[in-house]
């Protein structure tokens, strides 16, 4: 059987073809030039940590993400990227004045970009590949109306007992989604990162294969293919878990936990924002969740 590339594999594939090499001049001018690194002396890079930094509103289906350089970095002016998908190189820029130069990338064109980054940095102990998964979505959708929605999906959910040690690594799962088209339209139905609610526990959300919260479980953090919209036929459904990272939570110690789910619906070639009521989980130190 064919075995698919990994996304390490795929991201070195990708860099050894179509890397395209950033050389700063002056804020806000930018030129290109080949790399300076063989195929294979490419491939053997190690990895870094990469975070985006900001994420930015600019031209109408165009959106400005600053990646920074990691801290390990030396501050020459010699940077080398590579994008999947939409992201185009723009220029260089410098956050504040104690943050570490940066790369500022566009996408060009698209009503929402899923895609990754590779960036290939200088560093203290030489060339390293660092990537970030960047996911922009366009300005928010109207609202779907309550009585719309009635016509057009059930949302049926179920909170979950708090239960530490269920879902995936340190993750709680706390609430199962089930959302069914009761139109006669096929809907399409995408989880939406962007909303500060949905951010804080940006993969935490997840499937289940099985049905159950504490069975196999599929991670749909941001950067994977978890978050292409769903397509559902009439009278089918789509399911979430929704989970939190209880990694810095403690079983005794006071805390609190609020989510309030929300997606993106494509209905009749229109585009609206379901934001489902918040639902919290708190401790006191002589309480339980």
């Amino acid at each position: 059987m064919h075995q698919q590339p990994t996304n390490r594999v795929r991201l070195r594939t990708l860099a050894c073809l179509a890397l395209i090499c950033l050389h700063v001049g002056a804020v806000g001018h930018a030129e290109l030039h080949a790399p300076e690194l063989s195929d294979a002396e490419l491939a053997a890079l190690p990895l870094v940590s990469v975070h985006i930094t900001a994420v930015s509103p600019d031209l109408p289906g165009e959106v400005t993400v600053l990646i920074p350089r990691p801290a390990n970095t030396i501050t020459d002016d010699h940077l080398a990227l590579l994008t999947e998908d939409c992201l185009v190189p723009v220029a260089s820029a410098v956050t504040e004045p104690e943050e570490p130069l940066g790369l500022i990338v566009r996408l060009e064109n698209a009503e929402r970009c899923m895609s990754r980054a590779v960036v290939v940095f200088e560093t203290i102990d030489g060339p390293a590949l660092g990537t970030a998964a960047v996911v922009v979505a366009r300005a928010p959708a109207p609202v779907l109306p309550h009585e719309i929605v009635s016509k057009i999906l059930t949302v049926d959910r179920v909170l979950l007992p708090w239960e530490w040690g269920r879902g995936p690594a340190a993750s709680v799962p706390l609430l199962h989604l089930t959302l069914t088209n009761v139109s006669t339209e096929t809907v399409t139905i995408t989880a939406l990162l962007e909303e500060p609610a949905i951010r804080e526990f940006a993969g935490a959300l997840f499937t289940s294969t099985d049905g159950s919260y504490d069975g196999n479980w599929t991670s749909l953090e941001a950067g994977t293919e978890g978050f292409v919209p769903a397509e559902l036929a009439p009278g089918t459904t789509v399911e979430y878990f929704l989970a939190v990272d209880a990694a810095g939570l403690l079983p005794s110690g006071s805390w609190a936990v609020t989510l309030r789910p929300a997606f993106e619906v494509e209905f009749s070639g229109e585009h609206y924002s379901l934001v489902l009521d918040q639902v919290s989980w708190y401790q006191t130190p002589r309480g339980s969740p």
